[in-house]
């Protein structure tokens, strides 16, 4: 995920009020931050959340996004959809993902 947020912030300090970025980088925050929690939640609770928040990346990524650079983000996180929040239901499993193998 920390790359992910790099490059929406990059592409923001280009096109500051691009609204398509900007929900996305709060989405991936508030991931992150469930993640974060998730030994506070109870398992039901925790996996609606997880729900919610693949259903809000759905809509966010079928939103039309205008500009070379946004358009190549989209593309891209569109293609690898089901690996953005892989870390969510596995504990184990970092958001940054840097250290698991």
């Amino acid at each position: 995920m920390a790359h992910q947020l790099r490059d929406l912030h990059r592409l923001l300090e280009q096109r500051p009020q691009l609204p398509w970025a900007v929900a996305l980088q709060a989405l991936f925050r508030e991931a992150i931050h469930l993640w974060n929690r998730r030994a506070e939640l109870r398992p039901q609770g925790y996996a609606r959340r997880v729900s919610e928040l693949e259903h809000r990346l759905d809509g966010l990524l079928q939103r039309r996004v205008h500009g070379t650079q946004a358009r190549r983000l989209w593309k891209r996180y569109r293609l690898h959809q089901e690996h953005l929040f892989v870390f969510l239901p596995y504990p184990g499993v970092p958001p940054d993902n840097n250290a698991w193998v």
